[in-house]
């Protein structure tokens, strides 16, 4: 996805160039397409990344002399290798390099350009018809999944093409902004001395970055293509805030390290001159896109909206589902959920329409921490402790576990606004970072106590950590390990995680399960709320008052969920019908097997290919049961 064209003004011992090569096998030496870096040991290096590659599970060695190669590992291997190494943002989130001393792509940052795009597009049609002439009868299942894996991924790319100018760059959830603050503060390491020159020399690129983007919306405010009013500006808010504070946020951090004062001072005129300047003309170009943005609409009112809606329901659903159905399926999923909340609060002595009874629940006090320092660390502790009986209670329903640890950390304060209750961020390859359940800790009264269990579920574990930390630890292909992620399957099982907590009476109390039934609720309404402004036209206040009347959260937090929506359309679609297809496999699962059902293995048969499209976990589930 990158070309490197970058010139870097500043001298130093080990110059770094990007190069398109083909690297030779011959005599134990790799060959690669795609990069390599100029400088002495780059033979060194290049032979150092093979091994590692073969260790991360590479079947067999590389034979990439031929234009197609005659292994089918290989030519996934491929396809994967050449992506990444144009992508040196992925390159440092992966944390794959590091461990065996390859920094430089640390130095660089990736060519999000209309240009690049193109590029990957006319490469995935000429991999989707090299990938045609395997014979693919011959394989092992196993192959096969990943066969089937890459023919989704490429087909959805070639699909992609006429709508590669419909998502918004810059936006209140995802974009730019959050981007590079997440790639310099979160991801970009800083344990040795190279690292503070490849820290600020990735800073000098900041206004390309800046300038692609600002190019990109041009175009599409040119093509009819505008974010919602609220969006705008919010984004404008978070990049005011930026340019607000005291100390640079980039320079502050770099900062914090050992680092000497002739890198510091580069950093700090760096960001002076060139990263102050690039947001600023960010935001120049956002007030003025503010006038055009008068309107808060879905999808359907770009260009091929409609299309659109359904191509990106595909994507994130992994399913050819239409909006229609989807919309009818999470009413049905709302009646039913309602039905079992009335059950409990009827328990509890509460009787009356359930949104109303869970709004009553949200504003009661002693659910809430206090809003101070001391509520926020024992919050915390709280989910730290809730962490232990995950493992206590839910372990023993597994076979496969994480080999690496998870921790709870409030998100930055920077960053808070616009962003959600809550995230998870997976370890690195080699397992040197752990995963991080992120909570949101703005206001302490977003937080009900009655809702942590199921968020910690989801969240971390057996959620979100065992699937995706799992995933970079298997014997997998690497375009299956690190490859694009299927949100269907990813959401769907830390979704599934929860209703599984719910079944085997992990929840405290009859509050905590009514926690976890509203965040159901939730994922449920979303179905409906989605669809209806993507599809079927609602208004921004329209979804608002249906979201707000079945889950009973608060203005603020319903009105982050629904402009979420905006931005991320067909996104919040897929953690039902996720978790829905992993309940259907498992009910078959019990039902084709009898006795010999063990739910342990079933979570095996899951969790062990990775993430996939739902049509390939049903096959897998299949293959399972049948043989």
């Amino acid at each position: 996805m990158i070309d490197f064209p970058i010139a870097m003004e500043m001298r130093v011992q080990d110059r770094y160039e990007s190069q398109e090569l083909f690297r030779d096998r011959q005599n134990g030496d790799l060959v690669w397409e795609g990069l390599l870096w100029a400088g002495k040991n780059q033979k060194e290096r290049a032979a150092a990344i093979g091994e590692m590659i073969r260790a991360g599970a590479v079947g067999g060695p590389f034979a990439w002399r031929q234009a197609r190669p005659e292994n089918i590992d290989d030519f996934f291997d491929r396809i994967f290798i050449t992506g990444l190494f144009r992508d040196p943002d992925a390159l440092t989130a992966l944390g794959l390099l590091e461990s065996i001393g390859v920094r430089e792509h640390n130095a660089y940052l990736t060519d999000f350009s209309l240009a690049s795009i193109q590029r990957e597009i006319r490469e995935a049609k000429e991999q989707a018809k090299a990938l045609k002439t395997y014979s693919i009868d011959t394989l092992s299942f196993d192959r096969q999944i990943s066969v089937q894996m890459l023919s989704w991924v490429l087909d959805f790319k070639l699909k992609s093409e006429p709508f590669i100018m419909h998502s918004y760059p810059v936006n209140q959830m995802h974009g730019v902004v959050q981007n590079l603050t997440a790639l310099f503060l979160l991801f970009q390491p800083l344990s040795k001395p190279e690292d503070g020159m490849n820290y600020v020399l990735r800073l000098k690129q900041i206004p390309v970055r800046m300038k692609q983007t600002i190019d990109w919306m041009e175009k599409q405010r040119q093509k009819g293509i505008v974010p919602p009013h609220f969006t705008v500006e919010k984004s404008i808010g978070m990049v005011q805030k930026f340019l607000g504070q005291e100390e640079n946020l980039f320079y502050s951090h770099l900062k914090s390290r050992d680092y000497p004062e002739e890198v510091l001072a580069l950093a700090k005129e760096t960001v002076a001159k060139q990263v102050i300047p690039a947001y600023r003309d960010l935001l120049k170009f956002l007030e003025k896109l503010l006038g055009e943005a008068k309107e808060n609409r879905g999808v359907w009112s770009l260009p091929n909206g409609d299309a659109y809606y359904r191509h990106m329901l595909r994507y994130h659903t992994t399913t050819d589902l239409t909006p229609e159905k989807i919309h009818e399926l999470g009413l049905r999923e709302v009646s039913r959920i309602e039905k079992e909340m009335k059950e409990i609060f009827a328990a509890e002595g509460m009787e009356g329409d359930v949104g109303e009874l869970l709004k009553k629940l949200g504003a009661d006090k002693r659910f809430y921490y206090p809003n101070t320092e001391e509520g926020k660390a024992s919050c915390l502790a709280d989910f730290e402790a809730i962490l232990v009986r995950c493992r206590e209670k839910l372990w023993p329903l597994f076979d496969l576990k994480p080999r690496v640890p998870v921790l709870v950390r409030p998100i930055p304060a920077h960053e808070q606004e616009g962003a959600p209750g809550a995230y998870y961020y997976m370890p690195n390859g080699d397992g040197s970072r752990p995963g991080v359940f992120y909570v949101n800790m703005a206001d302490m009264g977003s937080i009900p106590k009655f809702g942590m269990e199921t968020l910690a579920v989801h969240e971390a574990e057996p959620g979100h950590h065992f699937q995706l930390s799992l995933q970079i630890g298997m014997d997998l292909p690497l375009v299956r390990k690190f490859g694009d992620h299927y949100t269907a399957y990813i959401e769907g099982w830390a979704l599934y995680a929860e209703k599984l907590a719910y079944e085997e009476g992990f929840y405290s109390s009859s509050f905590d399960r009514l926690g976890h039934l509203q965040g159901e609720m939730m994922r449920a309404v979303r179905l409906v709320v989605d669809t209806g402004i993507h599809k079927m036209r609602w208004s921004r206040e329209q979804a608002l008052d249906y979201f707000m009347k079945k889950t009973g959260m608060d203005l603020d937090a319903s009105v982050s969920e629904i402009e979420r929506y905006f931005v991320m359309p067909g996104q919040a679609c897929a953690y039902k019908i996720g978790q829905l297809k992993i309940l259907e496999l498992r009910a078959r699962a019990k039902q084709q097997l009898g006795d010999r059902f063990d739910i342990r293995e079933f979570h095996n048969q899951v969790l062990k290919i990775g993430a996939v499209p739902l049509s390939v976990l049903e096959e897998c589930i299949n293959q399972y049961i049948y043989h």
